[in-house]
């Protein structure tokens, strides 16, 4: 009785995991596919570019500017847990599966590349798709997340701005 009862606990155990695992792989998918790991990448870019004109002149060898340039593979990693936690937060996995559907159509894919250069059927498509529930939602939450969102990238930008200096200093 005991062992059915521990495969059955353990069973129920492992199928939450699975559960959790796969709303954050669809989470994580989503945010690379409506280019929010794309605009950070960028903004990390652009962060190593303004510290080589800050350093200019101040005799930083190579080896120094790969160290630094090494911290952006786990810099996206941690941005990218960070977004993925606060998205899960305001949505459901079948919000976030309905999403990442959407950005797959050619219509989601103009308005995660440039909103101005959707066609007059693409922004029918992108209004169709924020009358569903799921496209409400997300305009019911905008506001907050965009607030946590921003959150979230300011602290996540401060400690990469200091973890590159001390690196350089």
């Amino acid at each position: 009785m005991k062992s059915k009862f521990l495969v059955v606990f353990l069973v129920f155990c492992l199928q939450g995991i699975l559960q959790a695992q796969s709303k954050y792989e669809n989470t994580e998918k989503y945010i690379e596919i409506n280019g929010t790991h794309e605009q950070y990448e960028g903004a990390v870019n652009q962060l190593f570019d303004l510290l080589e004109n800050q350093y200019q002149g101040k005799n930083i060898n190579e080896s120094t500017w790969e160290e630094v340039r090494g911290i952006k593979k786990e810099a996206l990693k941690d941005i990218k847990r960070r977004l993925i936690s606060a998205y899960e937060s305001y949505f459901s996995e079948s919000d976030i599966n309905a999403m990442y559907e959407f950005y797959q159509t050619d219509a989601g894919k103009q308005l995660a590349k440039d909103r101005n250069q959707l066609s007059k059927q693409q922004l029918k498509e992108v209004t169709k798709f924020y009358e569903t529930a799921v496209g409400k939602k997300i305009q019911e939450n905008a506001e907050p997340l965009g607030q946590t969102i921003s959150d979230i990238s300011t602290e996540w930008s401060h400690l990469l701005y200091a973890e590159a200096k001390n690196i350089l200093e």
